[in-house]
């Protein structure tokens, strides 16, 4: 009989680990921040997202207000308005204790949108579209400056 090989998480597989585990410190998560989101306003989302009590509705909300960011940045003029409306519908169901921690978060989102996602914590695959959008938006960039 052979040995068998110990499963071992790939390479990618410990990055995004590492990232995940970086990101769900709130000192952390305020370190590179685009949006000048202060550390009472990070206490204030986490606790709205506990006050929700129920962990799949938490993701769920997580999940609408990252797929909204994407919508946002991918989806022209018209998914600006659809993912601002994705994003405030998320942020009305958190009901954040602080009252202009929503506005706030909005009127950032312009140019933040995968920052905002990933600090918002949607499920991996969401947040890996931020980066096939990244690179066909290089791509399309690349085929208009040939034309």
């Amino acid at each position: 009989m052979g040995r068998t090989r110990r499963w071992r998480p790939t390479r990618r597989e410990r990055a995004a680990h590492r990232r995940a585990v970086r990101l769900s410190h709130p000192e952390a998560k305020i370190k590179r921040n685009p949006c000048s989101l202060d550390k009472s306003d990070v206490v204030a989302l986490e606790d709205a997202f506990r006050a929700l009590g129920s962990a799949q509705r938490a993701q769920a909300i997580r999940d609408l207000f990252a797929l909204g960011c994407y919508i946002h940045l991918a989806g022209g003029e018209k998914g600006r308005d659809a993912g601002s409306k994705a994003c405030l519908t998320a942020m009305d169901a958190l009901h954040p204790s602080k009252p202009g921690l929503a506005s706030k978060i909005l009127n950032n989102l312009t140019g933040n949108e995968k920052w905002l996602a990933e600090f918002f914590g949607g499920h991996r695959e969401i947040i890996e579209l931020f980066f096939v959008a990244t690179r066909q938006g290089g791509a399309a960039n690349q085929v208009q400056r040939r034309t």
